[in-house]
């Protein structure tokens, strides 16, 4: 991983930061030498001094759980001095993995403190998980289960599409999949989040993802069909209503489009 990727991962947490004393929103990303990456915002609820601000917090952060002391850091939107709180310079591996951990804003249900969510590459044995999430994901809105069940057991998940999840504690909680580019134009097959999840961002994040990835592979744009209930999510992320399209359900749904 490179310092301008894990740079964007830093931008990519800010735009998520709460932030109303200081109303200065700060991401960061921590690459420790195992290649794991720790990201995530500030978030206030009083006003700290410097030491206590986003760089110095995932540093920690990624030591409590295991982080090497080795490690490079990228923080977005903080001033250069602050930036070099606790941080040793090194040389960002280029062997990192993908696999970034950040902290929501709210805790899950029975959680004490703030839940931590990771966000990693999807593997072939997450494949029954991935179907039985887009069961719940899509069952949630009122469609007949037994019809969106015979759906989700029909679907295929083909090598050729990248796909990512978030997982909570080793459980998947939403994943996203995207195939390349072509024309310019990347595809995103699939955004599904536990319904127990939703309004708490991670369809944002790996929305966010998803886009980024197609942006290095070239793409111009990244196209979808939408679900009608979450037309106004897509909205919300940047997306807009390109045509009307017919989904494999047969029913007229928005296809949309984010430019790149």
């Amino acid at each position: 991983m490179t310092a301008e990727e894990l740079l964007a991962l830093a931008d990519a947490a800010a735009a998520n930061a709460y932030a109303p004393y200081s109303n200065y929103l700060v991401g960061a990303a921590v690459l420790a030498r195992d290649g794991r990456v720790f990201a995530g915002p500030n978030v206030e609820n009083a006003a700290y001094p410097l030491g206590n601000r986003e760089g110095g917090e995932r540093g920690h952060t990624a030591g409590r759980r295991g982080g090497d002391s080795d490690h490079g850091v990228a923080v977005w939107r903080l001033p250069a001095v602050a930036a070099r709180v606790a941080v040793r310079a090194r040389v960002v591996p280029q062997d990192g993995r993908l696999g970034r951990r950040v902290r929501t804003r709210r805790s899950s249900p029975g959680h004490v403190g703030p839940a931590v969510v990771a966000v990693r590459v999807a593997r072939a044995a997450d494949v029954e998980r991935l179907r039985e999430l887009t069961f719940e994901s899509k069952a949630h809105w009122g469609y007949d289960r037994d019809f969106v069940r015979r759906w989700t057991d029909g679907l295929g998940f083909p090598t050729g599409c990248e796909r990512w999840v978030a997982e909570e504690d080793g459980m998947i909680v939403a994943w996203a999949g995207l195939t390349p580019p072509r024309d310019g134009v990347a595809i995103l097959d699939h955004l599904w989040v536990d319904p127990a999840w939703i309004g708490r961002g991670l369809g944002t994040r790996l929305f966010r993802l998803a886009a980024e990835r197609a942006r290095e592979l070239g793409a111009e744009r990244m196209e979808w069909g939408a679900e009608p209930n979450a037309a106004g999510f897509y909205e919300k992320a940047g997306g807009r209503f390109l045509r009307d399209h017919v989904s494999e359900w047969g029913r007229i749904t928005p296809w949309m489009g984010l430019d790149l």
